[in-house]
């Protein structure tokens, strides 16, 4: 047999000094090193060896694993705010901690992918009566990638609050179980962060349209508006908004809230609002983007309007008659480095007078050239967004978003009337 120090196993019971093959039987207790193990079973070659060796028939296997019914269910020790959550739930479930997986083919389609920054930005207050935290705003992003929670709170001078990162950027935990995802952050909502309780405002543009078209539960259009139609009658609509092609926002609001109480959220209304929506801007005249833009041209110094003109001549097909396809204008300008912003260009160039859908190059260069009317100083707000002209369509200029984008003012509530009686008869039919 091999030495003490290469593995022998020492008895104290029998007084020999090893353990040998006929000590090693199912039932046996085995002393190792002070401690008593007890052999439970043995494999078909052992049984073998023992019936041909000591002519015995092995005892029957002791059985040794814990029942399903006495197994106690693992506790997981609450979550003690260092670290992530789920690095600190894998401490406890495994003696080797092994770091949580993520869900990478996720992470590669949500990441930021050019202008598609996969973060959905909302302003939220405090849910407190507490006269020091009622004017608090935070910011909560929320990371479409993985799913995590973010929350900052924006400077605020004299405050006596240090403003900055409220909570780091990690998954957080809803109080009915399971984490917050995209779906449970919406305009109205009550969220708990980590014994933090806020209500969410506002939402920024992008986390508005994201919604929207992933048919949010608080952002589908069509089941707000068949809410809307099982809820309220049209003798109601009649009756409060009688002969009217347009109402006010916050006494549709209101109205909304009213009768549909509960069913609706904030967000719900306000996607309502952003469909039937009359914007707020005003109106977009020539001599106002005329004057914006001799205001921008005059700042940086512009003098090279003969080079224009020039540049403008030369892609005149019919030099006679000076007139220039939109499209034309638009190409020469931005070859000739025309300190103008791409939306006052396209503006400038589509309210400027024409000759025949064409535009006259030599005035459009003579009005940017005088200096009357630059004495004014007008915000620009454009009425939609302008994209870069398609010169095989005839109107080149209808890039529009949607008005419904923007903040708006006052509903089309005819429109808004003549949808719900529509979708009142779609629900009809499918009625049994």
């Amino acid at each position: 047999g091999a030495s003490a120090g290469e593995g022998r196993v020492s008895t104290q019971s029998t007084g020999k000094q090893f353990y040998t093959d006929a000590d090693l039987t199912i039932g046996a207790k085995v002393n190792v090193w002070g401690r008593e193990v007890t052999i439970c079973d043995m494999d078909e070659f052992t049984a073998h060896h023992f019936k041909c060796k000591f002519n015995v028939d092995v005892p029957a296997p002791i059985v040794y694993k814990m029942s399903e019914e006495m197994k106690q269910e693992r506790e997981i020790p609450p979550y003690n705010g260092w670290g992530s959550e789920e690095d600190s739930k894998a401490n406890c479930l495994k003696l080797i901690a092994q770091a949580p997986k993520r869900d990478f083919i996720k992470f590669m389609k949500k990441d930021r992918q050019g202008l598609e920054s996969h973060v959905l930005r909302y302003l939220a207050r405090m849910d407190t009566n507490r006269p020091i935290d009622i004017d608090r705003t935070f910011i909560i992003s929320f990371f479409l990638s993985d799913g995590t929670i973010s929350v900052f709170e924006p400077e605020k001078r004299n405050s006596g609050i240090v403003h900055g990162k409220f909570i780091e950027r990690s998954r957080l935990n809803k109080k009915d179980g399971g984490y917050y995802e995209a779906e449970d952050l919406f305009v109205g909502a009550v969220v708990n962060f980590r014994s933090h309780q806020f209500i969410i405002t506002d939402a920024d543009e992008y986390a508005k349209t994201y919604a929207e078209n992933h048919k949010f539960p608080e952002a589908d259009f069509e089941r707000i508006m068949e809410v809307v139609a099982s809820t309220v009658s049209d003798e109601k609509m009649s009756e409060e908004f009688t002969d009217l092609t347009e109402v006010g926002i916050e006494p549709f609001m209101e109205f909304l809230e009213m009768t549909c109480q509960e069913k609706l959220s904030q967000h719900a209304i306000m996607v309502i609002a952003r469909v039937y929506g009359v914007p707020l801007h005003p109106k977009i005249t020539y001599d106002l983007v005329l004057r914006l833009s001799k205001e921008q041209l005059s700042k940086v110094d512009f003098d090279r309007y003969d080079e224009l003109l020039l540049a403008l001549t030369q892609a005149l097909e019919d030099v006679d008659n000076g007139l220039l396809e939109p499209s034309e204008v638009y190409r020469v300008c931005i070859a000739t480095k025309l300190p103008l912003k791409t939306d006052l260009l396209t503006s400038l160039i589509q309210q400027c007078p024409k000759t025949e859908g064409r535009v006259d190059c030599q005035k459009l260069v003579a009005s940017l050239k005088s200096k009357e009317g630059t004495e004014e100083n007008v915000d620009f707000i454009p009425t939609s967004k302008f994209a870069k002209p398609d010169k095989t369509a005839s109107g080149w200029f209808g890039v529009t978003e949607g008005a419904h984008k923007g903040p708006v003012h006052a509903i089309r509530i005819n429109e808004f009337k003549e949808d719900l009686v529509k979708i009142r008869h779609e629900i009809s039919l499918r009625k049994p």
